[in-house]
């Protein structure tokens, strides 16, 4: 049964706050280190990629290098989830800066605006038939 506890001037300054009963204290610590180790990954696949001149862009190559290892093994999932986890559940967030970027960039909005939402739709069309047929190809191996 769960314990509900009304909050009333009386008792409000005994209450103590709802961030220290949501998450305590170690399980910031951990998510805190499986965020520094997923940018571990980032930062590795950008340092690949600038040091050796490759053609990928840095975080793909981390994302893969990610991939292999939770793929053999080297990194369990469960290492990366409540880190991982608060990343994607505040991804919006992440979104805000490339948004602000965004604005400095209103003549060639102007001049091939209409081309970049084409290429857009067109490639996030492609993406999602691409992941659709890959999950029913992969759905069906596994019965």
């Amino acid at each position: 049964m769960i314990r509900t506890e009304r909050i009333t001037p009386m008792n409000i300054a005994t209450t103590r706050s709802i961030a220290a009963v949501a998450v305590p204290v170690p399980s910031v610590a951990r998510i805190a280190a499986q965020i520094a180790g997923l940018w571990a990954f980032a930062a590795a696949g950008s340092w690949l990629a600038s040091a050796f001149h490759l053609p990928i862009p840095g975080n793909v190559i981390g994302m893969c290098a990610l991939f292999a290892a939770l793929m053999t093994g080297a990194i369990k999932s469960e290492w990366l989830e409540l880190g991982g986890g608060v990343l994607t559940k505040h991804l919006a967030f992440f979104f805000v800066p490339l948004t602000v970027g965004l604005m400095g960039f209103g003549t060639l909005f102007e001049h091939a605006g209409i081309a970049i939402v084409v290429t857009l739709l067109v490639s996030a069309a492609l993406g999602l038939v691409a992941a659709g047929h890959t999950t029913q190809l992969l759905a069906k191996a596994r019965k």
